[in-house]
């Protein structure tokens, strides 16, 4: 009896576990908010993104508060984080940050790529000693039009600063919805077969959400422009794929796919 009661509740907490990293996991992976009020945040999970042209936009870095910074952030040292997110409207730009009155000595900045708050990547130069009074241009490149990117502050003594971005290379906002496909894949499949489906990449796009109306399994990760599907039930089934933008709206695309049963032999009549 013991023994049963033990498994019953080892099954639960199995159970309750995985359901916990299933809804941390959909958090980790969750598109950031756009901006109503542009303001900093300590935090990229928290942080918002500014849709429009960003140029001449001010705002005031965070004070005293803590937060996190990317691995390998510009300075040895932590103090207080301010992240606030932006698209980039074209593949090279040159931003200057003008800082205004600072309560403590000074701050520190670098763009990053991160998408969904992970995988950070500098896409810039970063400075460690921005000084009230002063203006520091910031070179990006080799970025992806439509994709959104961070301003990540760091407050060099725990101070806050007054800032302003000017946008003098390039350009930064949505400027419309991504082209997305056409779908790559066989559409008259048998049973039991094990297909492949795409589309082209979509640079804008932090990820990929694939719907299969039925008739199959996805076997494959679901958030690349890529899957694999093993076919298991005849019909004809729709397959539908949008990428995950941010500050536009991605059209679906989607084909209808026949999935036909096994073949049977064909009776040939005697010949006289």
């Amino acid at each position: 009896m013991y023994l049963k009661q033990n498994l019953f509740m080892n099954t639960k907490l199995n159970l309750f576990f995985s359901l916990l990293f299933l809804v941390i996991n959909s958090y980790s992976n969750a598109q950031p908010i756009t901006c109503g009020a542009p303001d900093f945040t300590t935090t990229c999970d928290a942080a918002c993104v500014m849709c429009g042209d960003i140029d001449g936009t001010m705002l005031t870095t965070l004070e005293n508060m803590g937060g996190s910074l990317p691995q390998g952030f510009c300075t040895a040292f932590s103090h207080t984080s301010s992240w606030i997110g932006f698209i980039a409207g074209s593949t090279d730009l040159v931003i200057r940050v003008t800082v205004g009155a600072c309560t403590g000595v000074a701050t520190e900045m670098g763009i990053y790529e991160g998408c969904n708050c992970s995988d950070y990547q500098l896409v810039s130069n970063c400075n460690t000693m921005m000084n009230a009074g002063a203006l520091y241009d910031f070179t990006a490149s080799g970025l992806d039009i439509g994709k959104y990117y961070w301003f990540v502050f760091d407050g060099n003594g725990e101070s806050a600063c007054d800032v302003t971005f000017n946008v003098m290379s390039g350009s930064t906002g949505a400027s419309g919805p991504p082209q997305v496909g056409p779908m790559m894949g066989e559409r008259l499949v048998c049973l039991d077969d094990l297909e492949d489906y795409s589309i082209p990449e979509v640079s804008a796009a932090c990820g990929y959400t694939w719907d299969l109306e039925g008739g199959g399994t996805i076997v494959s990760p679901t958030n690349s422009n890529m899957i694999s599907i093993q076919w298991t039930t005849p019909g004809v089934w729709e397959l539908c794929v949008e990428p995950e933008v941010i500050c536009a709206t991605a059209t679906q695309e989607c084909i209808l796919i026949e999935v036909e049963d096994e073949l049977q032999p064909t009776e040939l009549e005697d010949e006289y």
